[in-house]
């Protein structure tokens, strides 16, 4: 059975606008900063107005400068596809059989505890996505093929095809040549999601090298130096946007040693206000925010609120669960848009940690 039965079972029937709508609720809920941006089937242009210096002294004479002008990132979304296979019999050798109803013939497809079950398929495709696509995602182009004389290096993404299916791995312990993801299961990780678009990591990277962005050097996040890193990110973002207010978003571990920085010192470096984090010295503008979607990373991001963007369809018709009935399973698939970038390279600062 594919995926195992303990992580996804059942199939949707009726409910599969209000699953759609559950697993978009849910990823709004896991990349919070984010602003969701709705109704994007292929590419939207995020247009910024750039309008430079004109002021001078009254001449009574009308010369205007070329002085406006549009500035333009674009976010794409990628279609994602989940297949699943279930097949019913297999509950009748568990504690679920009571509840399959009569019958144990191949028209018996009851799966017990749909509601559950389905929330639990959901649930798994937002974690998938969250710590794998929205900082981690290269895009299918970052893959190449695989070769059997080729030696990989943790890391390394690849494409091998399996049961007439092209798929894509990364590399989790270095291999021989010959030792791919059928030969050596354990040195290798199915890397779906990271395939399904580019991430805020793969932009980052981009924009450092055609120079759009220039990373502050923090060094790496210590619990003893933490909040020193922390205030030089607030403190290298534009006037205006200090003034405005921002977010720092970091990883768990970035905040852990933020907290432990604090109790190894005698001075207040943040405090908690309505379930909010401020940093300390910042007058209350510079909010602290964990991501679970930046895992381990040491990265700090600090930025206006709503610079960072998540694009979806929700209501397209190409969102869909679908299931057909075979001869002795249910064969389903999820398929859904998403799309990851940011607006304003100019109100956003980053660090120089991976």
């Amino acid at each position: 059975m594919d995926p195992n039965i303990s992580g996804l079972v059942a199939y949707p029937g009726k409910f599969s606008q209000q699953l759609l709508s559950k697993l978009y609720f849910t990823l709004m809920q896991m990349t919070r900063g984010f602003l969701p941006m709705y109704g994007v089937k292929n590419k939207v242009t995020l247009s910024k107005l750039l309008i430079s210096s004109g002021l001078k002294p009254f001449t009574g004479a009308w010369v205007a400068k070329e002085d406006v002008a549009f500035s333009s990132r674009t976010i794409s979304t990628s279609k994602a596809q989940r297949d699943l296979q279930l097949k019913p019999d297999q509950f009748r050798a568990t504690w679920m059989a009571e509840q399959m109803g009569k019958g144990s013939g191949a028209n018996n497809q009851v799966i017990p505890y749909a509601a559950f079950f389905w929330e639990k398929v959901i649930q798994s495709i937002v974690t998938e996505l969250v710590t794998q696509c929205i900082y981690y995602g290269v895009g299918q182009a970052a893959f190449i093929p695989y070769e059997a004389t080729a030696v990989y290096a943790v890391g390394d993404l690849i494409t091998y095809t399996q049961a007439g299916e092209l798929r894509y791995f990364q590399c989790a312990a270095i291999t021989t040549a010959g030792q791919n993801p059928d030969t050596n299961v354990v040195k290798w990780t199915y890397a779906g999601a990271k395939a399904l678009c580019k991430g805020l990591a793969s932009f980052f990277a981009d924009d450092v090298n055609a120079g759009l962005l220039t990373p502050v050097s923090t060094g790496v996040i210590t619990n003893s130096t933490a909040y020193a890193q922390f205030i030089s990110m607030w403190r290298s973002l534009p006037i205006q946007v200090r003034d405005e207010g921002a977010i720092v978003h970091c990883s768990y571990n970035s905040l852990d040693c933020l907290q432990d920085d604090f109790e190894n010192k005698v001075s207040k470096y943040f405090e908690t206000i309505d379930n909010i984090t401020y940093l300390s010295k910042t007058d209350r503008k510079c909010i602290v925010q964990p991501q679970v979607w930046l895992g381990n990373s040491g990265k700090l991001i600090a930025t206006k609120p709503d610079n960072l963007v998540l694009a979806t369809d929700e209501l397209s018709d190409m969102n869909d669960i679908r299931t057909v009935p075979a001869m002795y399973s249910i064969n389903a698939g999820i398929t859904f848009l998403l799309g990851i970038n940011y607006q304003d390279e100019q109100v956003l600062r980053i660090n120089d940690q991976p």
